[in-house]
């Protein structure tokens, strides 16, 4: 398993230093999942949305290969509540843009309006700016 996560930090790191993350985005799923497996679902689902969106195409299938579109990294992340209970949520890193995601705004719209109605489990959309980094935080 150590080497498993060596090598997928290296290939993460190697990615990054050729197509630096643009947009950073924080997913809070309105189920609050207790599994990594149902939060990693979401973000499947949530991920194919929005790779057909950008691209135009209907079928993930029918999805072009990186570098000829939209780069996503997910990670799942476990966070303990007040009362104790386990829950996951998701950070994105979103690179390769192509100047097609120009602002947290069209990011927020992205999200939230053209795909968000279609996905369940997504809450409503915050967004945030903050210095040299682009925030954007999607809660219940």
């Amino acid at each position: 398993m150590n080497n498993l996560n060596i090598t997928t930090k290296k290939w993460i790191w190697d990615t990054w230093e050729q197509y630096t993350p643009e947009w950073f985005v924080t997913i809070l799923w309105n189920d609050l999942p207790t599994s990594p497996i149902t939060s990693s679902s979401h973000t499947k689902h949530l991920r194919n949305k929005i790779l057909c969106e950008m691209t135009g195409v209907k079928r993930c299938g029918d999805l072009p290969d990186f570098p000829n579109r939209l780069g996503i990294t997910a990670f799942q992340e476990r966070t303990e509540s007040q009362k104790g209970q386990v829950t996951f949520h998701t950070h994105l890193h979103l690179y390769n843009c192509n100047s097609q995601l120009h602002s947290a705004e069209h990011v927020h719209f992205l999200i939230r309006y053209k795909i968000g109605n279609r996905i369940a489990k997504l809450g409503k959309v915050l967004w945030l700016k903050n210095g040299k980094r682009n925030i954007i935080v999607i809660t219940t």
